[in-house]
Parts: C-alpha cells; sequence; structure tokens
C-alpha cells in the first residue's frame, strides 16, 4: 500500500482578481516506509498539497488519499499523521513537560499511558535534562528534539516535515538529520520531506518529486533524475608528474599544471580510463565531479531546458 496517493490533483486560487493554479493535475505516489523529497523554489505549491494532506485544504478536482483513505472523508486518519514544520513554536513559557502532557491529553492517551510515552520519547531524544526548563531558555537544538519528541506522542505512520532544519547551525542541522534516519529506520516511520537544502535531501530521500509553477516536473531516484537532465561530468585528476602530454591528449585530456581533466559521457567506462592512466602516471588524487541536486534545482526553477 502507498502511504500517500496524489492523483490528478487541481487548486485554483484567486489574487487580485484573477485566477491562478496553486496545483496543476498533480499526480505522485509515496510508497510506505521510504523517505521522499518534495522540491520545488517558492510558490511551487508544495505547502498546498501538504495542507490538503492534513485536511486543512481540499482538492477542485482529483484526489489525495493518505495511507488509503481520503482525509476529507475520514478524519481519524489525522490522528496517524503528524506535522513538524522548520518554524514550529511553542509558548516561551511553557516547559517541555507542559507540552508533551497537552499533546498526549490532545490524542486521548490516558495517565499511565501518557507517562509511559512521554518518558519513552523523553529517552529515546534525551531531552530529560529540559522537561523543567520554560521554552524560552531552550537552544535551538532542544526544541527541536522537542518538537520530534511531540510528533510521535500518538505513533504515527506519516511523518510530514516542511524545511525541518530551516535557520539551524550546520551542527544542530547534522543531528535533526541523524533523528530522521533514525525514525525512518528504527521506528519504520514514512516520510514526506520539503526542503531547499539540496544536500539534505540528496543524503536523505529514496526519492524524490520536483515541482514548479504547480506541476509536477520529476518523480524517481535523485541519481535517476540527475543523470536523465545531465549527460556528463568531469574527471579530474592529480598526476605526480607530467609526461607524454600526446598521449593524455589523445585519452582526451584536458592539461593545466600536472592536473588533467576530461569530460566523461554516461555509460562510458571509466574503469578503463583509469587502467589506462595507471599504467604510465603515478595519480595523486582524482574527483569525480558529478552534477548535484542543487544544479538540477536551479536548472529546473529558472525553467532551464535539457
Amino acid at each position: 500500500m502507498y502511504a500517500i496517493e496524489v492523483n490528478n490533483v487541481t487548486k485554483k486560487f484567486v489574487y487580485e482578481g484573477k485566477e491562478f493554479y496553486a496545483l496543476n493535475n498533480v499526480s505522485f505516489n509515496v510508497k510506505e516506509g521510504e523517505i521522499f523529497g518534495l522540491l520545488g523554489p517558492n510558490g511551487a505549491g508544495k505547502s498546498t498539497l501538504l495542507n490538503m494532506m492534513i485536511n486543512m485544504l481540499h482538492p477542485d478536482n482529483g484526489s489525495i488519499k493518505v495511507l488509503g483513505v481520503n482525509p476529507n472523508e475520514d478524519r481519524n486518519v489525522l490522528g496517524k499523521i503528524s506535522f513538524l514544520s522548520g518554524e514550529s513554536r511553542f509558548h516561551w513559557a511553557l516547559k517541555p513537560i507542559d507540552i508533551m502532557n497537552f499533546y498526549a491529553k490532545a490524542y486521548g492517551l490516558k495517565k499511565s499511558e501518557r507517562i509511559k510515552k512521554i518518558n519513552e520519547l523523553v529517552d529515546l531524544f534525551e531531552i530529560k535534562d529540559i522537561m523543567n526548563k520554560k521554552y524560552d531558555f531552550l537552544s535551538t537544538g532542544e526544541r527541536m528534539r522537542l518538537a520530534f519528541a511531540k510528533c510521535l506522542i500518538n505513533n504515527p505512520k506519516l511523518l510530514l516535515l516542511d524545511e525541518p532544519t530551516l535557520g539551524l547551525d550546520p551542527d544542530i542541522s547534522t543531528k535533526v538529520r541523524k533523528e530522521i534516519k533514525r525514525m525512518n529506520k528504527e521506528l519504520k516511520k514514512t516520510i514526506l520531506l520539503t526542503s531547499h537544502y539540496m544536500h539534505e535531501v540528496e543524503l536523505l530521500s529514496n526519492r524524490i518529486a520536483f515541482m514548479n509553477k504547480g506541476r509536477i516536473l520529476d518523480v524517481g531516484k535523485v541519481k535517476d533524475v540527475l543523470s536523465k537532465h545531465f549527460s556528463t561530468y568531469n574527471l579530474i585528476v592529480i598526476l605526480k608528474e607530467i609526461k607524454n602530454k600526446s598521449y593524455l591528449n589523445n585519452l582526451g585530456f584536458k592539461i593545466k599544471g600536472k592536473k588533467i581533466t576530461k569530460e566523461i559521457f554516461s555509460g562510458e567506462d571509466i574503469d578503463e580510463i583509469l587502467s589506462s592512466l595507471t599504467s604510465k602516471y603515478k595519480i595523486v588524487d582524482l574527483k569525480l565531479d558529478r552534477p548535484t541536486l542543487e544544479d538540477y534545482f536551479v536548472q529546473k526553477s529558472r525553467g532551464g531546458k535539457d
């Protein structure tokens, strides 16, 4: 079963008397147990889709199923979903223990269940030392760990993470990514992730969908999407010494000092190229300069063609 099924979804809004499509015939599926990256520039339609999944908006046409049901027809499914935004905040004077208790009560957990569940999550996210501090006194990293703990109170099957590392320092972002991976692998949570940090998406996502101006442009594994749009990459090699330049030129390398570079086409046998090099030269260092998801994002956001 798919965790999320989006089929031919369209949504129009009116702005300053003019209609525009926030979503235009959008379709994709998210498999159970995967981390799925939903990408696109501001205004692409990502937030509109997320709001439909939590029943805050309804499609004009098409359908969305979450965990097998339409959230507009069966609101009980919302209890199996948790939503976390990088901009999520709690009241400055509340303590984490108050926050956790409030949401546990909202999900209908009895007192004994609440105590057990909260203790489990406190241990899982290592936040025991902050449970009686006011929220205003927590560090950014502590706030994010608290937010993740709150998200798991209802033991959701599906997590919707909207820019979870927005504005965080690099070290805290690394910790958040580890928590996302852990929730996916150890707790078996399906995760839909939106992010403007392409490196983060590459590290985490099993598959991605890229949106622009309300349309889905690509769906698939990162490597497959990149190979579809970028047919070449560069091989950069540092040699101990340069000799027999004509041999290197015949192999297709450009020479600059002790650095040689070659454009590699998809499907070209790189092992054969390196074997030809190592038979005559000592390699000090080498790097494959492949297109990244950030390159793809920039190309598609600007409307670039293949």
